[in-house]
């Protein structure tokens, strides 16, 4: 063998220190490996994947770049585990967040999650009896005052309702991809979910079930199941963890719906599609029932980086998008009547299904652009308040924290003890 020329040592870059390449463990197809379009001379195949440094303007361009093109197929298991590292441990090197999607890396995810399987399930029977975790998918929700104040359980205004097994049915059978998951995805998105819980702590997160399966699309399970460990080092950066949190994310949208868009966010209300329960495809869904699975990707794609305010922001940005075709849909489909001397307008009929049905009608047609959404999404826009036109903006992050925290409070203080405790 012929020595190795100066040239070609200075080029030879160990294998080790490649990103690893994406695989499809939810249903088992071929990813196209090959970067393509736009992204071919934005998105690199080895480290860095951040500049070096903690310059946040490098943050800022690779977050741009993410909103503008996405990730690459290919790319998306080593970006996505390392994005979210680098988003749990901000403290350490963007170099040790971008050793995370290396070949290096592969033998030490593989045994971790060896031993995590054997914990979990101590004889290879017990996978074939286990259940799929609950995770607060059967919680009792109540429907959301839209002036903030308590519901009056008096009047019967709190309506307990269960989480039916159409949530499992769904997401199985067409909200992932539009077939039904095969039995080795099933069994793999099982082990992780319960490997979460019984693991990881994981008692509440109902975006659990479907925020795995979307990774599990490009990533093996022992992957998916180190950038849930991440994600559980920084859980108010991309998850809540409990009822009161999902209650406080709830609200904290509704809020900032009524802010931005009053008219939307009251013609939601009526319609029963601000509850805590109304807002299941947002946040507990993943956007998956109401939304293109090509889009939904390019979500979680913004989601490892920027964590859980893509949601917030997409979902006020989708409901905004579609307003005016909700507006003809509800118009001859809500019923309502004047009380009293007032002349305040009563629902009749409230059907959130309804509303997210003409949601999904809107993102699904050809008149739905994603680029719009993502300008609309991270953009400003100018409202008309008392005759002077004003610019509009979506909260920052520290601000939409601190709102958060307000409405955890108020939830901690005002939901009943049997909610909170419920499994």
């Amino acid at each position: 063998m012929n020595a190795m020329s100066l040239d070609e040592k200075e080029e030879y870059v160990s294998p080790l220190k490649l990103f690893i390449l994406s695989q499809d463990t939810l249903r088992g197809t071929r990813v196209n490996q090959n970067v393509e379009g736009a992204a071919r001379n934005l998105w690199p195949d080895r480290p860095p994947l951040f500049s070096a440094g903690a310059n946040k303007n490098n943050d800022l361009v690779m977050k741009r770049t993410c909103r503008s093109v996405g990730v690459p197929p290919p790319l998306r298991c080593a970006v996505w585990i390392s994005a979210v590292h680098r988003s749990a441990h901000p403290q350490e090197s963007p170099s040790e967040a971008d050793e995370c999607g290396t070949l290096g890396r592969v033998r030490l995810l593989d045994h971790s999650w060896t031993i995590v399987l054997q914990q979990v399930f101590p004889d290879s029977s017990d996978e074939l009896t286990v259940d799929f975790p609950d995770l607060g998918l059967s919680t009792a929700c109540f429907p959301l005052q839209q002036d903030g104040s308590s519901p009056d359980e008096a009047s019967g205004a709190i309506l307990f309702t269960a989480f039916t097994a159409n949530h499992w049915e769904n997401l199985l059978g067409r909200d992932h991809g539009g077939t039904p998951i095969p039995e080795k995805g099933v069994k793999a998105l099982k082990q992780v979910l319960c490997a979460a819980q019984f693991v990881l702590g994981v008692d509440f997160c109902p975006l659990l079930p479907d925020l795995v399966a979307i990774l599990l699309n490009y990533m093996t399970e022992s992957y998916v199941y180190a950038t849930l460990r991440d994600m559980m080092d920084a859980p108010s950066f991309f998850l809540p963890l409990s009822f009161t949190q999902h209650i406080a994310w709830c609200r904290s949208f509704a809020y900032v719906l009524k802010r931005l868009h009053p008219e939307t966010a009251a013609e939601m209300n009526r319609a029963g599609a601000l509850s805590v329960d109304g807002l299941d495809p947002i946040f507990k869904r993943f956007f998956t029932n109401i939304m293109k699975y090509e889009h939904v990707l390019r979500i979680c794609d913004m989601f490892v980086m920027e964590g859980g305010k893509v949601l917030f922001r997409m979902g006020v940005a989708l409901i905004a998008m579609c307003k005016g075709d909700l507006k003809k849909k509800f118009k001859s489909s809500l019923t309502a009547r004047s009380s009293g001397s007032s002349g305040s307008i009563l629902l009749v009929d409230s059907n959130p299904d309804a509303w997210w049905d003409a949601v999904r009608t809107f993102a699904h047609s050809s008149k739905f652009s994603f680029a719009t959404l993502l300008k609309k999404a991270f953009g400003t826009f100018h409202r008309t308040l008392n005759k002077e036109r004003r610019q509009m903006r979506f909260p920052r992050r520290n601000a939409l924290a601190r709102m958060i925290s307000i409405h955890e409070e108020w939830a901690i203080a005002n939901v009943p003890r049997t909610q909170l405790t419920a499994p």
